[in-house]
């Protein structure tokens, strides 16, 4: 019994190919419905063909696109390319000069029928995403996955400007300046990446114990959180440890460096505490608790008092002030939805939470109401991003997705 997964027309008339799961080429009269031939053409098995011209070309599982060339019991392999991962799609271009290729390592390449030249179009995560990151450049971001891959997108046209792989899960990400990533990892590193060649400029192989679950830069420091509750600052010039701070009981979910004081850093933790931090005193300044539920996510408001906003495990997005104990402000969607992660936009007036029902929610918090759902994963948010310009926010998943949500609602900053 063979297993078959694709099948075409072939060149010559009256003919049909089809490619088996043990690499076999098959070859049937379609005029009069008998088998004609099998030939052995992958170890791999042959997973998708196209007829283009007097050609049919195979993808197969060992990551090689073949042309082949004849008719019945006779055929020939007249060229062949290599690409990355298992060719699980194949089909001519409308003019005939090229075929396209799919794989299952998430590229797409285009091949050249007469020389089997190849050039790489696009490539995308297959892998669950942990963290997306603006820089200072509305056009650029970077994402980290469970694979170990680290990407800077384009986002004018979707191309990939570097990339990385590590040995193991990415778990945070974030820009240092226009041409620096610094990147979280399971094994506990921090490791510094070029935004434009991908190549390793620098790292800390011990950042925490566990994951590396945040990262914040300030004006002289950079600072991390990780699964194990602490917080640690490290000289942004030489990676040099500075300070640790063990405040939290549990994993950090959010961390950033105050808009207003430098020398102050918030952060939040599954442990359901806010915590603020003055550098100058190396000492804990403010210290709040939630009751009900986790924090997963935190940012600041720009007007106002800058108010700390959480998300929170209980589907609230909170508002805390320096000075006050409880809460000033706390805004949910009318149900019980357990919200993941949140960001504010760059002129402070939108706030976006992905939410447990896979959907991007982005309030007005001038006018305490839901603006936007936004429904295109279909696995929990992981993280989002505003770009700087607000023209667009990225969110992305456990489903291995990026969606790009165009906004249109922004206006420029709030009054205060």
């Amino acid at each position: 019994t063979r297993t078959y997964h694709h099948c075409c027309l072939a060149p010559s008339q009256g003919e049909l190919v089809a490619g088996s799961s043990v690499g076999e080429l098959m070859v049937f009269s379609a005029d009069h419905r008998i088998y004609r031939a099998a030939l052995p053409i992958s170890s791999n098995g042959l997973l998708s063909l196209c007829s283009a011209g007097d050609f049919v070309f195979i993808g197969a599982g060992d990551g090689k696109v073949k042309k082949l060339q004849g008719n019945d019991q006779y055929w020939t392999i007249v060229g062949e390319a290599q690409v990355s991962g298992r060719v699980t799609s194949v089909c001519k271009r409308a003019d005939g000069e090229e075929v396209v290729v799919g794989t299952d390592t998430g590229k797409m390449y285009s091949v050249r029928c007469e020389d089997m030249s190849l050039r790489l179009l696009q490539e995308s995560n297959v892998s669950p995403i942990r963290g997306v990151a603006f820089g200072s450049r509305s056009d650029v971001f970077a994402t980290v996955s469970n694979d170990g891959a680290v990407r800077v997108v384009d986002l004018s046209d979707y191309s990939v400007l570097a990339n990385a792989r590590g040995h193991c899960a990415a778990t945070a990400v974030t820009f240092d300046g226009d041409d620096t990533v610094l990147t979280g990892w399971e094994d506990g590193a921090m490791r510094v990446l070029s935004a434009i060649t991908g190549d390793n400029k620098g790292q800390i192989p011990k950042c925490h114990r566990g994951a590396v679950t945040c990262i914040a830069v300030g004006e002289d420091f950079i600072f991390t959180g990780g699964e194990d509750g602490a917080m640690r600052a490290w000289s942004r010039r030489n990676y040099e440890f500075v300070a640790q701070y063990a405040e939290h009981s549990k994993t950090v979910t959010g961390l950033l460096v105050d808009n207003v004081h430098a020398n102050l850093v918030h952060s939040c933790s599954v442990d359901r505490a806010v915590v603020t931090y003055d550098l100058k005193t190396t000492r804990r300044s403010n210290y709040k608790m939630h009751r009900d539920g986790a924090f997963t996510g935190m940012c600041q408001r720009i007007d106002s008092e800058q108010e700390l906003l959480t998300a929170t495990s209980d589907g609230f997005i909170m508002s805390w002030d320096c000075d006050v104990q409880l809460p000033v402000m706390a805004l949910d969607c009318g149900r019980r939805l357990k919200f993941l992660c949140i960001a504010i936009s760059s002129g402070g007036r939108f706030v976006a939470v992905g939410c447990e029902d896979n959907a991007v929610r982005i309030w007005d918090i001038i006018a305490m109401e839901v603006v936007a759902v936004c429904r295109g994963h279909s696995g929990d948010i992981t993280q989002l991003a505003w770009s700087p310009d607000e023209k667009q926010l990225v969110s992305v998943g456990l489903d291995a997705a990026v969606c790009v949500w165009n906004f249109y609602l922004a206006g420029g900053p709030p009054e205060n």
